[in-house]
């Protein structure tokens, strides 16, 4: 046990030196102009401080809630990475493709396994629970994708298809769409039931 922390432990420092490290990009993106990008700095500054909870945990701090502070340094790495380069003035499609992006949703991908490990523990039930509702919600998803991608089919032919395809496409979306909804349900059914090693036991 003591060995399986240790190794989490040295896991959270790596991904929170490798979040500090990217922050010399970040603030070299946001003061290579003439004048300084102050929205980039102000976002950058969100990453430094996220780290900071980062170094804590991997000096053993915060054991109680080591998941959920896991999860909360993802989440303001992954929001603050994509509209700290929105305020740089890129779009969508540019912030998707940045190697600066893709660096950190590499790393917030690290620190979110970290996080369901660290809450889920060896349940068992917990993690069968989680596997359900990530693969439900992935092929909702997907098949939804699909439907979007394909839709030259469903407006295709005379007017009476079109109507045809229109109802079944809707059907079919809606019963997606529950179904996605139902793997959501399982993956927060996972966490409730969840008993892992950072949970305070009464």
């Amino acid at each position: 046990m003591g060995r399986q922390s240790t190794l989490n432990r040295t896991a959270i420092g790596v991904l929170t030196g490798l979040t500090v490290g990217s922050l010399i990009w970040g603030f070299s993106l946001a003061l290579r102009g003439s004048q300084a990008n102050w929205g980039l700095i102000g976002f950058e500054l969100v990453i430094l401080s996220s780290a900071v909870f980062g170094v804590l945990l991997a000096l053993g701090r915060l054991a109680y809630a080591r998941g959920l502070s896991l999860i909360c340094i993802a989440g303001c790495v992954f929001v603050s990475a994509g509209l700290g380069l929105v305020a740089l003035g890129l779009g969508p499609g540019e912030v998707l493709r940045h190697p600066l992006f893709l660096l950190r949703l590499a790393l917030v991908g690290g620190f979110t396994v970290l996080a369901v490990l660290a809450t889920l523990g060896s349940d068992t039930e917990a993690w069968k629970r989680l596997m359900q509702g990530g693969i439900l919600s992935v092929l909702s998803v997907g098949l939804i994708a699909g439907g979007f991608a394909t839709k030259s089919f469903w407006l295709s032919g005379g007017r009476f298809l079109q109507m045809l395809l229109l109802v079944v496409s809707l059907l079919l979306l809606t019963a997606l769409g529950g179904a996605f909804c139902v793997g959501v349900h399982l993956i927060i059914r996972a966490f409730e039931l969840a008993k892992g090693p950072s949970q305070p036991t009464s």
